[in-house]
């Protein structure tokens, strides 16, 4: 019986329906990893300590927790939270922790135990947003991000693929009455 449907379909109408398919696919994928980027709240709790000094809410890592950090200050680092009174823009870069991964401000702590502080030195107020969870869940928050990108990809085939078999040939035989 499908079989029969699907012979008598003509392969026009066969790629109008994939298309249709790939939209209403890449839609939901979008929608869906739209909703996974969002579960990470993006927090931001810099309390100025001396004139010029900013530290952060303290993080208890476990071996399991990630911290990503958003900072435009230049001289900042995360330090054991009992350093922290010892801390000052001279020595910061010798008791700070290395991030894992640091890429245009945006600097990636893991694999951490204890508790610890992030700490900016700026003459204004920086900026020291962060997101603070587990590991787990930014292996979500990434795979939301493909998802959604999928999508986009499968959304914008099924809108190409609808445009060849509908409207081209629309605007194939209008320009043949010409």
């Amino acid at each position: 019986m499908l079989n029969k449907t699907f012979k008598s379909l003509s392969v026009k109408k066969y790629w109008r329906i994939i298309a249709v398919i790939l939209i209403i696919s890449g839609i939901i994928m979008v929608g869906t990893g739209y909703h996974g980027l969002t579960q990470i709240p993006v927090k931001n709790s810099e309390h100025q300590i001396n004139s010029g000094e900013y530290e952060s809410d303290d993080f208890n890592f476990s071996s399991n927790y990630e911290l990503m950090m958003i900072t435009n200050s230049n001289n900042y680092g995360l330090v054991k939270e009992s350093m922290a009174k010892y801390i000052s823009p001279a020595n910061i870069s010798k008791y700070a922790v290395k991030p894992v991964s640091s890429s245009d401000g945006t600097l990636i702590y893991k694999n951490l135990t204890g508790n610890y502080v992030f700490i900016a030195f700026n003459s204004q107020k920086p900026l020291m947003d962060y997101e603070f969870a587990k590991i787990t869940e930014f292996n979500d928050v990434k795979y939301s991000g493909y998802l959604a990108a999928l999508g986009a990809l499968f959304t914008g085939s099924g809108i190409i693929l609808l445009f060849i078999y509908i409207v081209y040939p629309k605007l194939k035989n209008n320009n043949k009455k010409i």
